[in-house]
């Protein structure tokens, strides 16, 4: 009896990691650990110095695992193939159905460092705008408090 995948299950399927994405998935938690205090992109920046610094034994050990773990996912899923446009339109779908305007896509307020949500909050003014008034949202919201103050 063969296996017969569903079109919406065949959409899910994703790409196999490669050499680097390998080493990180390793290497990420135990550094995690012992720098606990430093946020993922800080991480990330350690991880690709790690990288570039491994010596070409190690990193060939990490790439033939990639070239490993590709073979494996094209014997699980052989109809797959990569198709970068295909996923680039996918991800901008799962995007767009969960942005709301003035929300991010986890549904938290967006909103600055003062507390001034929506399109100011997030970008610059347009070269438009800017003829129109010379103050930014962040600009009205610091005349504001200054005006408390006094």
């Amino acid at each position: 009896m063969s296996y017969v995948m569903d079109p919406a299950s065949r959409m899910n399927i994703k790409r196999p990691p490669n050499g680097y994405i390998l080493f990180c998935k390793e290497w990420r938690r135990r550094l995690a650990t012992q720098y606990a205090t430093e946020k993922s992109s800080e991480i990330s920046i350690r991880l690709g110095k790690m990288w570039h610094a491994l010596t070409s034994v190690e990193e060939q050990k990490y790439l033939n695992l990639g070239r490993l773990t590709a073979q494996e996912h094209g014997q699980r899923h052989p109809d797959y193939s990569y198709n970068p446009i295909e996923a680039q339109r996918q991800k901008a779908a799962h995007v767009g159905a969960h942005r709301v305007k003035g929300m991010n896509p986890k549904g938290h307020k967006v909103t600055n460092t003062l507390g001034v949500s929506g399109k100011g909050a997030c970008s610059r003014p347009s070269p438009a705008s800017s003829r129109v008034s010379n103050f930014t949202p962040y600009t009205v919201k610091l005349l504001q408090i200054t005006a408390l103050i006094q």
